[in-house]
Protein backbone atom coordinates (compact mmCIF):
# COMPACT_ATOMS: atom_id res chain seq x y z
CA UNK A 1 0.00 0.00 0.00
CA UNK A 2 1.26 3.46 -0.79
CA UNK A 3 1.39 6.11 1.91
CA UNK A 4 -1.83 8.11 2.28
CA UNK A 5 -1.47 11.86 2.54
CA UNK A 6 -3.90 14.73 3.08
CA UNK A 7 -2.66 18.05 1.74
CA UNK A 8 0.87 16.56 1.56
CA UNK A 9 0.78 15.63 5.29
CA UNK A 10 1.45 11.92 5.97
CA UNK A 11 -1.62 10.28 7.55
CA UNK A 12 -1.10 6.52 7.08
CA UNK A 13 2.00 4.57 6.17
CA UNK A 14 2.77 0.91 5.57
CA UNK A 15 6.02 -0.98 5.19
CA UNK A 16 5.91 -4.25 3.25
CA UNK A 17 3.12 -6.53 4.45
CA UNK A 18 2.89 -5.00 7.94
CA UNK A 19 -0.40 -3.49 9.10
CA UNK A 20 -0.94 0.15 8.03
CA UNK A 21 -0.04 2.66 10.77
CA UNK A 22 -1.81 5.94 11.53
CA UNK A 23 0.76 8.73 11.81
CA UNK A 24 1.27 9.96 15.40
CA UNK A 25 0.69 13.60 14.41
CA UNK A 26 -2.86 12.90 13.14
CA UNK A 27 -5.76 14.38 15.11
CA UNK A 28 -9.07 13.17 13.70
CA UNK A 29 -11.22 15.01 16.25
CA UNK A 30 -11.98 17.76 13.75
CA UNK A 31 -11.56 15.82 10.47
CA UNK A 32 -14.47 17.32 8.56
CA UNK A 33 -14.59 19.28 5.35
CA UNK A 34 -11.38 17.84 3.87
CA UNK A 35 -11.45 18.54 0.11
CA UNK A 36 -11.28 15.30 -1.93
CA UNK A 37 -8.55 16.79 -4.14
CA UNK A 38 -6.24 16.93 -1.12
CA UNK A 39 -6.47 13.18 -0.37
CA UNK A 40 -3.95 10.91 -2.11
CA UNK A 41 -3.18 7.20 -1.91
CA UNK A 42 -4.91 3.99 -2.92
CA UNK A 43 -6.38 1.33 -0.66
CA UNK A 44 -5.32 -2.19 -1.60
CA UNK A 45 -7.48 -4.61 -3.57
CA UNK A 46 -9.94 -6.42 -1.32
CA UNK A 47 -10.49 -3.57 1.14
CA UNK A 48 -14.27 -3.07 1.29
CA UNK A 49 -15.21 0.40 0.16
CA UNK A 50 -11.69 1.18 -1.02
CA UNK A 51 -10.73 1.99 -4.58
CA UNK A 52 -9.18 -1.45 -4.70
CA UNK A 53 -12.74 -2.86 -4.75
CA UNK A 54 -12.93 -1.76 -8.38
CA UNK A 55 -10.26 -4.35 -9.17
CA UNK A 56 -12.26 -7.40 -7.97
CA UNK A 57 -11.72 -10.30 -10.36
CA UNK A 58 -14.70 -11.15 -12.57
CA UNK A 59 -16.46 -14.32 -11.46
CA UNK A 60 -15.61 -13.89 -7.77
CA UNK A 61 -18.53 -14.50 -5.39
CA UNK A 62 -18.84 -11.30 -3.36
CA UNK A 63 -21.65 -12.47 -1.07
CA UNK A 64 -24.19 -15.22 -0.60
CA UNK A 65 -27.60 -14.82 1.03
CA UNK A 66 -29.80 -17.86 1.60
CA UNK A 67 -32.94 -18.96 3.36
CA UNK A 68 -34.49 -22.36 3.85
CA UNK A 69 -37.57 -23.97 5.30
CA UNK A 70 -36.93 -25.53 8.68
CA UNK A 71 -40.62 -26.18 9.33
CA UNK A 72 -42.09 -27.97 6.29
CA UNK A 73 -45.59 -27.00 5.29
CA UNK A 74 -47.88 -26.91 2.28
CA UNK A 75 -47.90 -23.79 0.09
CA UNK A 76 -50.58 -23.92 -2.60
CA UNK A 77 -53.01 -21.91 -4.72
CA UNK A 78 -55.79 -22.39 -7.24
CA UNK A 79 -55.24 -18.87 -8.67
CA UNK A 80 -54.75 -18.72 -12.42
CA UNK A 81 -52.97 -15.35 -12.06
CA UNK A 82 -49.44 -14.86 -10.73
CA UNK A 83 -49.43 -15.21 -6.93
CA UNK A 84 -46.59 -14.44 -4.51
CA UNK A 85 -45.67 -17.65 -2.67
CA UNK A 86 -44.36 -15.61 0.28
CA UNK A 87 -40.87 -17.04 -0.29
CA UNK A 88 -38.58 -14.02 -0.56
CA UNK A 89 -34.92 -13.13 -0.21
CA UNK A 90 -33.21 -9.71 -0.02
CA UNK A 91 -29.69 -8.88 -1.18
CA UNK A 92 -27.82 -5.57 -1.36
CA UNK A 93 -25.23 -5.73 -4.15
CA UNK A 94 -21.79 -4.26 -3.34
CA UNK A 95 -21.19 -3.28 -6.97
CA UNK A 96 -23.78 -1.97 -9.45
CA UNK A 97 -22.12 -4.05 -12.21
CA UNK A 98 -22.56 -7.37 -10.35
CA UNK A 99 -24.77 -10.23 -11.47
CA UNK A 100 -27.10 -11.97 -9.02
CA UNK A 101 -27.40 -15.74 -9.42
CA UNK A 102 -30.77 -16.92 -8.05
CA UNK A 103 -31.41 -20.57 -7.18
CA UNK A 104 -34.58 -22.02 -5.70
CA UNK A 105 -35.31 -25.69 -5.06
CA UNK A 106 -38.29 -27.45 -3.54
CA UNK A 107 -38.41 -31.07 -2.47
CA UNK A 108 -41.89 -31.67 -3.84
CA UNK A 109 -44.18 -29.69 -6.09
CA UNK A 110 -47.46 -30.89 -7.51
CA UNK A 111 -50.16 -29.93 -9.92
CA UNK A 112 -53.04 -31.89 -11.37
CA UNK A 113 -52.24 -30.04 -14.60
CA UNK A 114 -49.86 -27.28 -15.61
CA UNK A 115 -48.48 -25.13 -12.81
CA UNK A 116 -46.16 -22.23 -13.61
CA UNK A 117 -43.32 -20.68 -11.56
CA UNK A 118 -41.04 -17.67 -11.95
CA UNK A 119 -38.87 -15.19 -10.07
CA UNK A 120 -39.98 -11.63 -9.41
CA UNK A 121 -37.67 -8.73 -8.54
CA UNK A 122 -39.11 -5.96 -6.37
CA UNK A 123 -42.63 -7.04 -7.41
CA UNK A 124 -42.00 -7.28 -11.20
CA UNK A 125 -41.62 -10.50 -13.20
CA UNK A 126 -38.15 -11.43 -14.43
CA UNK A 127 -37.77 -12.82 -17.90
CA UNK A 128 -40.03 -15.54 -19.14
CA UNK A 129 -43.47 -13.93 -19.53
CA UNK A 130 -46.86 -15.63 -19.40
CA UNK A 131 -45.77 -19.25 -18.92
CA UNK A 132 -43.07 -18.44 -16.39
CA UNK A 133 -39.61 -19.93 -16.09
CA UNK A 134 -40.80 -23.45 -15.28
CA UNK A 135 -43.91 -25.52 -15.92
CA UNK A 136 -44.41 -28.28 -13.36
CA UNK A 137 -46.72 -31.28 -13.47
CA UNK A 138 -48.29 -31.08 -16.91
CA UNK A 139 -49.15 -34.76 -16.44
CA UNK A 140 -49.80 -34.46 -12.71
CA UNK A 141 -47.91 -35.88 -9.78
CA UNK A 142 -45.45 -34.98 -7.05
CA UNK A 143 -41.93 -34.12 -8.13
CA UNK A 144 -38.90 -32.06 -7.08
CA UNK A 145 -38.48 -28.82 -8.99
CA UNK A 146 -36.24 -25.75 -9.11
CA UNK A 147 -35.58 -22.38 -10.73
CA UNK A 148 -32.28 -20.74 -11.66
CA UNK A 149 -31.84 -17.22 -13.06
CA UNK A 150 -29.06 -14.65 -13.52
CA UNK A 151 -30.16 -11.05 -12.98
CA UNK A 152 -28.36 -7.74 -13.59
CA UNK A 153 -29.91 -5.44 -10.96
CA UNK A 154 -27.64 -2.46 -11.80
CA UNK A 155 -27.93 -1.08 -8.26
CA UNK A 156 -26.28 -1.09 -4.86
CA UNK A 157 -29.65 -0.77 -3.12
CA UNK A 158 -31.44 -3.60 -1.35
CA UNK A 159 -33.24 -5.80 -3.90
CA UNK A 160 -36.03 -8.26 -3.11
CA UNK A 161 -36.43 -11.49 -5.07
CA UNK A 162 -39.46 -13.74 -4.67
CA UNK A 163 -40.98 -16.92 -6.10
CA UNK A 164 -44.39 -16.50 -7.76
CA UNK A 165 -46.62 -19.21 -9.18
CA UNK A 166 -50.02 -19.88 -10.72
CA UNK A 167 -52.23 -22.74 -11.84
CA UNK A 168 -53.16 -23.25 -15.47
CA UNK A 169 -56.80 -22.80 -14.46
CA UNK A 170 -58.79 -22.45 -11.22
CA UNK A 171 -59.78 -26.14 -11.14
CA UNK A 172 -56.11 -27.08 -10.54
CA UNK A 173 -54.33 -26.78 -7.20
CA UNK A 174 -50.70 -25.76 -7.68
CA UNK A 175 -48.25 -26.62 -4.88
CA UNK A 176 -44.91 -24.91 -4.27
CA UNK A 177 -44.32 -27.33 -1.38
CA UNK A 178 -46.42 -30.15 -0.01
CA UNK A 179 -46.50 -31.75 3.42
CA UNK A 180 -42.98 -32.54 4.56
CA UNK A 181 -41.07 -31.10 1.59
CA UNK A 182 -38.40 -28.47 2.18
CA UNK A 183 -37.37 -25.47 0.07
CA UNK A 184 -34.07 -23.59 -0.25
CA UNK A 185 -33.58 -20.09 -1.76
CA UNK A 186 -30.12 -18.64 -2.53
CA UNK A 187 -28.93 -15.35 -4.04
CA UNK A 188 -25.22 -14.98 -4.92
CA UNK A 189 -23.60 -11.71 -5.94
CA UNK A 190 -20.97 -12.37 -8.61
CA UNK A 191 -18.47 -9.74 -9.79
CA UNK A 192 -18.45 -9.13 -13.56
Amino acid sequence: MADIKINEKLVVSQTGTAEPVLASNVDLSSATGIPAAGITGVLPVGVTGGSGLNAVVAGKILQLVSDQDNNPSTISTTNDTWTNSGLNIDITPSLASSKILLMFTSGVGYAGGESHRQFYKDGSALGAGGYGMAVVGAVGGFMPWGLTWIDSPNTTSSTNYSVWYKSDNTSITSYITWGTSYWHFTAMEIAT
